[in-house]
């Protein structure tokens, strides 16, 4: 009997100092990535580590990629603007390999609706953070606002051709900030959104593809546009002229007033 509360008694301790481990681990990598919202997302994967660990989920040759993936997890719930590359190229991992283990975890945390989440839908997190990094200065709210805008206009297209975002939001960058004067070269907009050169030249080639789409789609809205204008204004016209003819005929007829038209 002495024995077996002797072992039971070790294994507690052990899952202890796991649980332990595990915060720690967590809190370096949040260090590691320079978060402002630190306490909020330790927090957070706390309680996912608590989850997986019931549920045994941890191999020992992947324990920072499921960290990662549950750091990251937290990040998207408190809406915090995070890539998993954004992990890869701080670790030195490879993507495919954080991606496989992050589909496992969530499988595990049977969640299913994580594209639903607002900071897909909200691209603004993400330029913000990428335009204070770049230091534009008093225009950096523009460039943001206009960066935005060129995001929404070709939002419907991105979304058949399935292109990453990162791309996106480098060509919106780079496009804005030449609207309003500075000149940035691909390899400082490269660092800070982790994309490479031959996909933001790519995007950029869309968007000029995309001009003279938009273009067309404004001409026929204008000339649709003008034509109902021409339409009300003949209209008006036919009905003026035929008012004034029957005032004109009416100061004919004798004892009749003008007020009185039929």
């Amino acid at each position: 009997m002495l024995s077996f509360v002797y072992f039971f008694f070790n294994i507690y301790n052990y899952d202890k100092k796991l649980h332990f481990k595990y915060y720690k681990f967590s809190k370096f990598i949040i260090f590691k990535m320079k978060f402002f919202h630190k306490k909020k997302i330790y927090k957070y994967s706390k309680l996912l580590i608590n989850i997986i660990i019931n549920k045994k989920f941890f191999f020992y040759n992947k324990t920072l990629q499921i960290l990662i993936c549950l750091i990251y997890l937290s990040c998207k719930r408190l809406s915090i603007p995070v890539f998993l590359s954004d992990f890869s190229s701080m670790f030195n991992l490879n993507i495919f390999d954080i991606g496989s283990t992050y589909i496992r975890v969530c499988r595990v945390l049977k969640i299913k609706t994580i594209i639903s989440w607002s900071i897909y839908n909200d691209p603004s997190l993400f330029l913000n953070k990428y335009i204070s990094s770049l230091q534009f200065g008093n225009n950096s709210a523009r460039i943001s606002n206009l960066a935005l805008k060129l995001v929404f206009i070709s939002k419907n297209e991105w979304k058949k051709k399935n292109f990453h975002l990162k791309g996106i939001y480098g060509a919106s960058i780079f496009l804005a900030a030449l609207s309003y004067g500075y000149k940035k070269n691909f390899n400082e907009i490269k660092n800070i959104t982790n994309v490479g050169t031959t996909t933001l030249r790519k995007r950029l080639n869309d968007y000029h593809k995309l001009k003279n789409s938009i273009k067309n789609k404004i001409v026929k809205y204008k000339k649709y546009f003008i034509k109902k204008n021409i339409k009300k204004n003949n209209t008006q016209k036919k009905i003026k002229n035929i008012n004034f003819k029957k005032k004109s005929l009416y100061k004919l007829i004798p004892g009749v007033p003008i007020n009185n038209m039929a």
